[in-house]
């Protein structure tokens, strides 16, 4: 079993880099921009993966929101999250077979330029390129 597979392990790095409430402002902020130029439907890329230890990428939270949106948006503003039931390499295999140039993906939580290689989300990036038999041409920290 690698770390990322050890619940505690996985909840304790998760938590080194929670921000409370960051989708909630995220989408407050992107709701707000959607209804000042007309848009009905904002897109996010939450996980069925990152749900697990971010409730704030949930399919509850997202239908909740979108309850909230409903009453509080006059231009009938939805958020859909088209991955919500997709772990990381089932991403990685969707982004193949749609052609995605994933090598400009950004996924690390540490680094500047390039990936570091190490943090969480690095290490389900390499992780899941590997479990789907694809090179990740993303730069990393040596």
């Amino acid at each position: 079993m690698d770390d990322l597979e050890d619940s505690k392990i996985a909840k304790d790095s998760a938590d080194k880099v929670w921000v409370p409430g960051r989708n909630l402002v995220f989408t407050s902020i992107a709701t707000s921009f959607a209804e000042a130029e007309g848009a009905e439907i904002i897109i996010v890329g939450w996980d069925k993966e990152e749900a697990a230890n971010f409730p704030d990428n949930s399919k509850e939270f997202l239908n909740s929101f979108n309850k909230i949106l409903a009453i509080g948006s006059k231009n009938n503003i939805e958020i859909k999250a088209p991955l919500i039931d997709l772990n990381k390499k089932e991403i990685v295999e969707l982004g193949r077979t749609l052609k995605a140039p994933m090598e400009l993906s950004y996924s690390c939580y540490l680094s500047g330029d390039i990936h570091c290689g190490t943090c969480e989300s690095c290490l389900r990036r390499k992780r899941a390129f590997s479990e789907a038999g694809i090179e990740d041409k993303t730069s990393y920290i040596k």
